[in-house]
């Protein structure tokens, strides 16, 4: 499993400001003589002494429940018996008796500390510093050359430690799994508990809290190991949690889009922190550390690129439970720079609260159609969001019916490339604008790129080309490296990944300036799809993809590399694609096959190269905030936003775009001296326009195309099939 890791290179903005959200606890109904309801959390970053910098972090609650910081690197100690307002430091004098420093630490409620290194070894150390190692037979059987763990650890006693670890073996530059468990021991590292391949764990009293890779959760007694209770937190827990804690029989989870707290055994998750209005959401930022003090005061420790700092999140009854004014966001899905434009909205307008809807959050129970028609039910009753992010929304019908504010005056078109501004007119007004975009990409030999310059005839060539080979059930033989008359000229692994590249660069041919569809380019376009089909067998194969997503690592920087284009740096496929969200992939991509280094071009439509225009930004033109929604559509093409992702998306201003580029190049470059950063500026000349269908065209597209492949309608039965669906759609638009 590849894990995505923040990027670096960012620069840690100033966080020395108080900022707000919405809070768990209940604020009071009003506030002196009928005034507004009173109460919210506020953020604040506490000083350590010295303002040290925190080199290897470790935030844990000591004797007496005193917040302890370790730096387990420069061996130093703080606490803090009033919550990060004062400290006492002192040095980790017993760091000096260990074989090596320790990749993992907790402190026990007695005030022992348990520690582990990468070698396995495990050491529990008394109140006083007395150092004692102690074997854990899962630990110790597995130690060996070119072996490492990756260890955390729950102090439970000065007896009882909970260790959650992973073993790997390194070889050929890369490490395998060689296992991986989470069990309780005893002080003399007997085993109390198994517990199996846990995910987060957290422990309150005399109860250890330990959630699943299924989001099942399980309450263990700490001293005799035994399941108490156990929890389905199916649709109550995200995925990806970032940190998890309990205090008093509840549990508090944490991912980047806030805090959440659950009684243990409950089914209504209560938000404590949004994670927007706060440094914790910031995607630039990391959590390493969560600590609950109590209902009202919660402390992290984050790190960024420019190093670890602690926050402190408490309430505060003398602040209003709202700032004197909130702009609604409106997104169909999450992205990180919309989540970074609210976080420095809020530095540069502290006294607005933002209201980050995303429609279609994680284990949404609604479908796109479902929250577009609740959209448009506001709108069309002159209400809803401020600021709406148009992406698969029918943006160019808002504009028209004039639902979309001009956005003239806050965009200068002189900071983007043209075609990042002027499609975007509608009769002279500028009604929206995208912050970033994404760029559907075809690679081979210049030679036979010359024969694809539209999707016709990139079809023929695969009409013409040989046949696929047979890939085991389990994937066998996917990336295989095939002699070069034997490979097909493309590689897909589903026909959903095929349809959304070709889509993505032939739907402005097939959709009229009105919205309405044109059945002949359609048909153009599904011909040449169910040529492509006809070759590869696509339909036929189902939607379950062989081979996925593959992570390639460079530094502490992983991106994402599509199967379709691995198989051609492989030699399994005379051409690569891909959709281009940053430019280290690109740099991956042009590297070519085994013949050598390939040419990039955008991948070709029926006329001409679209690309995927991405957190496209508008305003309500009935919006109440008016001035505030412009102010964060001016935020979201700002240099503080535009020139900090490098992972997902490309920026659309020069400027921005200029930056990610530095930055890139400046890691490529520390890693590996011999290769250059790989430049689609000049690809950028070469786009006819931006692929704007709304997300149930799409879909209706889709479902077309495949009825064709399966062989349920003919050519012009599809063709019919998604001129009604377009029909359909655009009358309930009206």
């Amino acid at each position: 499993m590849w894990k995505k890791i923040r990027q670096t290179g960012c620069t840690l903005l100033a966080a020395a400001l108080l900022f707000t959200a919405c809070v768990a606890v209940k604020p009071t109904s009003s506030g002196p003589a009928g005034g507004p309801a009173m109460g919210r959390f506020v953020e604040k970053e506490l000083e350590l002494p010295g303002s040290p910098s925190l080199e290897k972090g470790i935030l844990c609650r000591g004797k007496d429940g005193a917040l302890v910081v370790l730096d387990l690197q420069n061996a130093l100690r703080w606490d803090s018996a009033d919550g990060g307002d004062t400290w006492q430091e002192a040095p980790l004098a017993w760091l000096a008796e260990l074989e090596e420093k320790p990749s993992a630490a907790d402190c026990a409620p007695d005030g022992t500390i348990w520690a582990a290194d990468r070698k396995g070894k495990l050491y529990r150390i008394s109140p006083e510093g007395e150092v004692t190692g102690v074997k854990v037979a899962a630990l110790d059987q597995n130690t060996g050359e070119n072996r490492f763990f990756s260890v955390q650890l729950k102090a439970l006693s000065a007896q009882r430690v909970y260790i959650d670890y992973s073993v790997f073996e390194m070889g050929d530059g890369s490490a395998v799994s060689l296992g991986e468990g989470a069990q309780i021991c005893d002080g003399q590292g007997n085993l109390i508990a198994d517990l199996g391949d846990m995910y987060r764990a957290a422990v309150s009293g005399d109860t250890l809290y330990v959630r699943d890779h299924t989001k099942s959760c399980q309450a263990v007694d700490i001293e005799t190991g035994a399941t108490r209770e156990t929890m389905d937190g199916t649709g109550l827990f995200a995925e990806q949690v970032l940190g998890m804690a309990a205090l008093d029989g509840e549990l508090y989870f944490l991912d980047s889009t806030g805090l959440r707290k659950i009684p243990f055994g409950g089914n209504l998750p209560q938000v404590l922190l949004e994670g927007g209005a706060f440094t914790f959401g910031d995607p630039t930022m990391s959590v390493e550390g969560l600590q609950v003090l109590s209902g009202e005061c919660i402390v992290m420790l984050l790190q960024s690129s420019s190093g670890r700092a602690l926050y402190r999140y408490k309430f505060d009854s003398t602040v209003p439970s709202q700032a004197a004014a909130t702009l609604r966001v409106w997104s169909l899905e999450d992205h990180e720079m919309l989540r970074l434009a609210v976080r420095q909205y809020h530095r540069e307008h502290p006294e607005v609260d933002v209201n980050l809807e995303i429609a279609l959050p994680e284990g949404a129970g609604q479908t796109a159609e479902d929250a577009i028609r609740a959209l448009n039910t506001e709108l069309l009753n002159g209400q809803g969001p401020d600021v709406l992010i148009l992406d698969g929304l029918p943006a160019e019908s808002l504009a028209k019916n004039g639902m979309l504010a001009d956005l003239s005056g806050l965009v200068d078109p002189a900071a983007f490339e043209p075609v990042f501004v002027e499609p975007f007119r509608t009769e002279g007004k500028l009604c929206m604008v995208p912050a970033q975009f994404a760029l559907p990409l075809l690679v081979g030999s210049g030679e036979l790129l010359d024969q694809a310059q539209d999707l016709e005839q990139l079809a023929a060539l695969v009409a013409a080309g040989p046949a696929p080979w047979q890939v085991g059930p389990n994937g066998e033989g996917l990336f295989e490296k095939h002699p070069a008359e034997q490979r097909p000229v493309l590689y897909f692994d589903t026909l959903r990944n095929a349809f959304d590249l070709m889509w993505a660069a032939s739907s402005p041919a097939v959709l009229a300036e009105d919205g309405a569809a044109d059945g002949a380019a359609f048909r153009r376009f599904a011909g040449a799809m169910a040529t492509i089909d006809g070759r590869y067998g696509l339909a036929a194969k189902g939607d379950t993809p062989s081979g996925g997503t593959l992570g390639v690592s460079l530094g502490d920087f992983t991106y994402n590399l599509s199967s379709e284009m691995f198989s051609y740096n492989m030699g399994g496929a005379q051409l690569g694609c891909m959709l281009l969200e940053n430019t280290l992939a690109g740099t991956e991509a042009v590297k070519g096959g085994p013949e050598g280094p390939g040419e990039a071009r955008p991948f070709p439509g029926l006329e001409g190269s679209a690309y995927v225009p991405q957190v496209v930004a508008g305003v309500n033109s009935a919006g109440s905030h008016q001035a505030e929604a412009g102010d964060f559509v001016k935020t979201l093409l700002g240099s503080e936003v535009q020139n900090t992702l490098l992972e997902t998306g490309m920026p659309t201003t020069r400027a921005g775009f200029a930056a990610q580029l530095a930055a890139l190049a400046g890691m490529l470059n520390s890693v590996d001296l011999n290769r250059s950063l790989y430049d689609p500026t000049t690809l950028l000349k070469q786009l006819t326009g931006p692929m704007l269908a709304p997300s149930a065209v799409t879909e209706a597209a889709f479902e077309a195309v495949k009825a064709l492949c399966e062989g349920s309608v003919d050519l012009d039965g599809a063709a019919a099939q998604f001129e009604q669906a377009v029909g359909l759609y655009l009358a309930e638009q009206r």
